[in-house]
C-alpha cells in the first residue's frame, strides 16, 4: 500500500482481520488517501488513540505520510502484546500527555518541525517503552521505538520494520501458519438462491 504512495490513516485493531493461515488483511478505506507531497491534509483522522503526534502538535503544512500509519501499527502491536489500548486518552490534550508520559517529550533538536510556541510542555527525558515492557526483548524493544518516533521523518517506515531482521530472528520464533487456530464454526456462506445461511 505505502510503496503504491498511499495511506490508510485509520489503523486499529478493529480493522485488521485475520484469515485463514495466519494472513493479517485491513479493512476499512474510507479514511484512505495518496500521499499528497504538496498540499497539507486534514489533520482529523485516524482514530483518536492510535493518532500520531504529527495530526495533533500543531505542525504546520504537514505533509502526511506512511508515518501516520507506522505509527498506528505500533500502537495495534503494544495492545495485543498487553491485551489494552496503548494511549486510551479521553481528548488530545490528555493523548499528547500520555505519550510525553511512555516516550519522553519531543525537542526541536529531534524534531525541527515540533514548535513549542504552539503547545507548552513540560520536559520529561525518559523513554520509559523497556520499563513498561519488561519481558520484551531488546530487539522488540528497538522496533517499538522505531515506530513510536515523535519525528515522522526519522520514524520507522513499515518496510523497515519489515526489515528489521534482528527482531524477525528473536525469540520466541513466530509459529507455523498451520498451527494458528482457526474457527470454521464462525464461518458462514450465504446461498443466494434459499436466502439462508449454510454451515461450511
Amino acid at each position: 500500500m505505502h510503496s503504491n504512495h498511499i495511506i490508510h490513516r485509520d489503523i486499529k485493531c478493529s480493522n485488521i482481520l485475520l484469515a485463514e493461515g495466519g494472513v493479517l488483511k485491513i479493512s476499512d478505506f474510507g479514511l484512505t488517501r495518496r500521499i499528497n507531497n504538496v498540499e497539507p491534509s486534514t489533520p482529523g483522522v485516524v482514530t483518536l488513540w492510535y493518532r500520531s503526534p504529527e495530526l495533533i502538535y500543531s505542525i504546520k503544512n504537514n505533509i502526511q505520510t506512511g508515518a501516520v500509519d507506522a505509527w498506528a501499527a505500533a500502537c495495534v502491536v503494544c495492545e495485543l502484546i498487553q491485551n489494552s489500548v496503548l494511549f486510551k486518552s479521553k481528548g488530545e490534550l490528555d493523548l499528547i500527555s500520555m505519550h510525553i508520559k511512555l516516550l519522553g517529550s519531543p525537542d526541536k533538536q529531534s524534531w525541527p518541525e515540533f514548535s513549542t510556541q504552539a503547545i507548552s510542555i513540560k520536559p520529561q527525558p525518559y523513554n520509559r517503552l523497556s520499563s513498561k515492557f519488561l519481558f520484551l526483548t531488546k530487539s522488540a524493544i528497538d522496533l517499538l521505538t522505531g515506530l513510536l518516533t515523535y519525528n515522522p521523518k526519522k520514524r520507522m517506515t513499515m518496510r523497515e520494520a519489515l526489515d528489521f531482521e534482528d527482531f524477525w530472528v528473536s525469540k520466541p520464533l513466530p509459529c507455523d501458519n498451520y498451527l494458528i487456530p482457526t474457527f470454521p464454526e464462525l464461518r458462514q456462506t450465504y446461498d443466494v438462491d434459499d436466502r439462508h445461511f449454510d454451515r461450511e
